[in-house]
């Protein structure tokens, strides 16, 4: 028993005895600051991922509307949610919404929407002209509203995941190119003339 009274006593932080109690060292300016940035980076960093998951969310919802298991009527509510703020809109919603129309645009524009889509479209264009939020996101609503006008065609690609054949052919490519830059050079690296 009275060992376990010590353990404890120690592990509570008691001094044995003959010990000496350490001040507390006061933190520095630096290392004060250094927390402050260490806490900073932290949250940033959460913030970074809560944004990606959140993207990520809307793109499956997009996706699952794309293969019909939810309805258009959720969908049409997804937007007016993302719409919802008209005078100092939050960006994430602005960044959501564009990615939800990205995914889903083209199949929720047809005869029987056309009024849905043009309200919120007029709303996209207000946003694109609004100074309140940032120029990246102003572009984005640019960016759906261009889509739009083309037929819903994307400007580029975006890329996924590569296939197992192609990280082969890839990295083959990539061989065969350095072995004939490595040729290249052993032959004078195709300089002609002196010069």
């Amino acid at each position: 028993e009275e060992g376990a009274e010590e353990g404890a006593a120690k592990k509570a932080g008691a001094l044995e005895d003959g010990e000496i109690a350490q001040p507390v060292k006061p933190k520095t300016a630096e290392e004060i600051r250094i927390d402050e940035l260490r806490a900073t980076a932290q949250r940033e960093e959460r913030m970074r991922v809560a944004r990606r998951r959140m993207l990520g969310n809307i793109k499956f919802i997009g996706e699952l509307f794309r293969k019909s298991m939810l309805t258009e009527r959720i969908m049409h509510t997804c937007i007016m949610k993302l719409l919802g703020e008209t005078k100092c809109p939050d960006e994430e919603d602005v960044e959501a919404l564009v990615k939800l129309m990205t995914t889903i645009g083209g199949q929720l524009d047809h005869v029987r929407a056309r009024e849905h889509m043009d309200a919120y479209f007029r709303r996209i264009e207000g946003l694109s002209k609004n100074m309140s939020i940032s120029s990246r996101h102003r572009f984005m609503c640019q960016d759906i509203m261009e889509m739009r006008s083309k037929g819903w065609r994307v400007r580029r690609k975006e890329d996924g995941p590569k296939k197992i054949e192609d990280v082969h052919r890839d990295a083959a490519n990539e061989a065969m190119n350095a072995q004939r830059a490595a040729n290249n050079d052993q032959r004078g690296g195709g300089m002609r003339g002196g010069g």
